[in-house]
């Protein structure tokens, strides 16, 4: 009796070790292909040179920060100069106004916005401006604002709304002179809100290992594909704290 009870007790013994080194062995496993992944060379990423025309055009489509229908009083930064006054929006005024702008562009009803708001977003429509950029644009600076205020939580359910919202696939995109100016296009919208989405979850610190170490591979095969954006703007790569969350180290 003494004897199967310790052969019993040596066997379960074995089994938890075999499962604890199987899981430790799984998420080494994980940490190679992230690392593999994250170091494999990024694509080259063509600067297109438009021409003036061709700049022109492009800001006759796409809205920039400055160009983004404002209402009275209120911008995306704190802004009080010979020229302005304004303060720097919320998260919440954010979203209310870019929920207005859609809904002005959808029903051509522009009732819900302010007179310079009407004004503006009038003057772009008229222009030919692209519905969907001026709706994209509102969603980006909405996420923007949630990840300065710390809102994680928030910014999360944001970005996959959106996300949904658009119906967005993370393509590898080009850069052109107007998008250093702000003059995103619709496509860098797109991965724009697809990295606010991984600042999100880099910054919320629940669920399991297994959840960590499924973001840092679901980032690490589509990272190359935001490369354009990150280059703008290096602040929004994950990569590091997707890296520190799942327990895996730099390769």
């Amino acid at each position: 009796m003494y004897t199967e009870r310790c052969l019993h007790t040596l066997l379960i013994t074995i089994i938890i070790m075999q499962s604890i080194w199987y899981t430790v062995g799984a998420y080494a496993d994980d940490c190679t292909v992230a690392n593999s992944l994250i170091n494999t060379k990024p694509p080259h990423i063509e600067k297109i040179i438009l021409s003036k025309d061709q700049m022109y055009k492009a800001a006759e489509k796409r809205v920039c920060v400055k160009s983004y229908p404002w209402p009275k009083g209120v911008f995306l930064i704190n802004r009080h100069d010979d020229e302005h006054d304004d303060k720097a929006i919320t998260a919440n005024e954010m979203e209310q106004l870019a929920n207005s702008i859609s809904y002005a562009l959808d029903k051509s009803d522009y009732s819900k916005l302010d007179a310079k708001s009407n004004k503006s977003l009038k003057l772009h429509v008229d222009a030919g401006a692209d519905h969907g950029q001026i709706k994209r644009y509102g969603a980006f600076m909405h996420l923007k604002k949630l990840y300065d205020e710390a809102r994680y939580e928030d910014l999360l359910k944001a970005a996959d709304s959106y996300i949904k919202q658009f119906d967005i696939e993370v393509r590898q995109t080009n850069w052109d002179n107007m998008e250093d100016l702000t003059y995103f296009t619709k496509e860098s919208l797109a991965n724009f809100i697809v990295l606010y989405k991984y600042k999100a979850k880099s910054n919320i610190f629940v669920g399991t290992m297994k959840d960590k170490r499924d973001d840092l591979l679901e980032y690490a095969n589509i990272r190359n594909s935001l490369s354009a954006q990150i280059n703008f703007n290096k602040d929004l790569d994950s990569t590091e704290d997707l890296l520190n969350n799942a327990g895996c180290t730099t390769e």
